[in-house]
């Protein structure tokens, strides 16, 4: 009985260290937040249009992720996911960005993260990316040293032009239930990696025109292991 009382102490003190940071009546940026920010802690943005770039600055752990919440009133322009066990939720992810840059860059340490429910909203930009993979130290697949593991679920990418709306690297990732559309001369999804699994999505309006670029459904290139 002693060593159950231990326990349940021990998990609630755990549960209860797991903090709100709340944006922006408590930190007046995303990324002010986001350095405070521990594992187990959310990130919870009050409705608006937060018009930074967001940098990841710890890892979380697979019982206490780092989570940012946008409630589904929130946009922050771009983020970039460096670290692992981050939970990406309820945000739309939109802004101006330059040719070549990402919206969301997973890079390698990215392992085991989770995006449910985000919008990623390109613009029609041209060049900007959608959602992004960092490549790999060692190609073609990288083993350990890009990130794997992760899940995106229930999510939309749009408004991509010339280029790709989800390029994924890595291992064992899933991308399940969500939508892809609205592409001029993109690309739905480049695969690199190995046994992920792509289910129940939807993929509309992939058109083509005024452009050397051609839209392709599933894009593999060459030893990538599908």
């Amino acid at each position: 009985m002693q060593y159950l009382t231990l326990l349940a102490f021990i998990l609630f003190a755990a549960v209860s260290n797991a903090a709100t940071l709340n944006v922006p009546s408590s930190y007046a940026t995303v990324q002010l937040a986001m350095a405070a920010a521990q594992p187990g802690d959310t990130v919870l943005l009050a409705a608006g249009t937060y018009n930074e770039r967001v940098d990841t600055v710890r890892n979380g752990s697979s019982g206490s992720r780092i989570t940012v919440d946008g409630q589904g009133v929130a946009t922050i322009r771009q983020i970039d996911i460096l670290h692992s066990y981050i939970t990406l939720k309820d945000v739309t992810i939109k802004g101006v960005n330059v040719d070549l840059e990402s919206k969301v860059y997973v890079m390698r340490n990215a392992h085991y993260l989770t995006m449910d429910g985000v919008t990623v909203d390109a613009e029609n930009q041209v060049g900007v990316y959608g959602i992004n993979w960092q490549s790999a130290v060692t190609p073609p697949f990288g083993t350990g040293d890009v990130a794997s593991d992760c899940l995106i679920t229930g999510c939309m990418v749009k408004n991509i032009a010339e280029i790709t709306m989800l390029s994924m690297e890595g291992d064992r990732n899933i991308v399940q239930d969500s939508v892809f559309r609205d592409g001029l001369n993109c690309d739905f999804i480049r695969l690199w990696g190995r046994n992920s699994i792509i289910r129940r999505n939807q993929f509309l309006n992939g058109l083509a025109g005024g452009s050397t670029n051609h839209p392709d459904f599933i894009q593999t290139f060459g030893n990538n292991g599908y």
